[in-house]
C-alpha cells in the first residue's frame, strides 16, 4: 500500500476515534410580543445556524426572519439569542431585532422579554468520518489486491 493511501487512513482513524467537535445547531423559533398589547404585529419567527457553536445566536447568524408587521423585509439589528436556556437579550439599542419596509422601521422593543419556542432543525448525520474510513480502506484493500495479482 503507497505512502499517501495509509497517511490517509491513519487520518481518518484518527478523525472517527477523536472527540467530535462541537457541530453547528441549526434551530427554529418562534416568538410572539408575551403579551403585551400589540397582537400579532410583533409575532414570527426566524431561523438560524449556530456557525461558531457557542450557543448563542446573533445578527450574522440568523438564516430566515418573519414578522407579522414586517414579513420578510430585511433584518437590520438583532438581540443575542441563548437557544439552550430560551432566553433573548436585547442589542445595546434595547431592541431585540428591528426590520425596515419600504414605508415603515418596524422593531420590538418592548420592556417584557419576547415569549420564544425553540425547535432544533435536523443536523447531517455525525457518520461522516466512518464512511470516509470504509471507503478509504475499500480503495486501499483494491489497490492491495491489483498489486497482489
Amino acid at each position: 500500500m503507497n505512502r499517501f493511501l495509509k497517511a490517509a487512513l491513519a487520518a481518518a482513524l484518527a478523525s472517527s476515534l477523536a472527540a467530535p467537535a462541537l457541530a453547528a445547531q441549526s434551530i427554529h423559533v418562534d416568538f410572539d410580543d408575551n403579551n403585551s398589547g400589540f397582537g400579532a404585529v410583533w409575532a414570527g419567527y426566524f431561523e438560524a445556524t449556530d456557525t461558531n457553536a457557542d450557543g448563542w445566536i446573533s445578527y450574522s447568524e440568523v438564516t430566515s426572519f418573519y414578522s407579522g408587521g414586517a414579513g420578510y423585509g430585511p433584518l437590520l439589528s438583532f438581540g443575542d439569542f441563548d437557544f439552550a436556556d430560551d432566553v433573548w437579550k436585547a442589542n445595546p439599542s434595547n431592541l431585540y431585532w428591528s426590520q425596515e419596509t419600504t414605508d415603515h422601521l418596524w422593531g420590538y422593543f418592548d420592556g417584557v422579554l419576547p415569549e420564544t419556542t425553540v425547535t432544533a432543525l435536523a443536523v447531517p448525520e455525525p457518520g461522516s468520518d466512518a464512511m470516509l474510513l470504509a471507503g478509504l480502506a475499500g480503495v486501499a484493500a483494491l489497490a492491495r489486491r491489483r498489486k497482489l495479482g
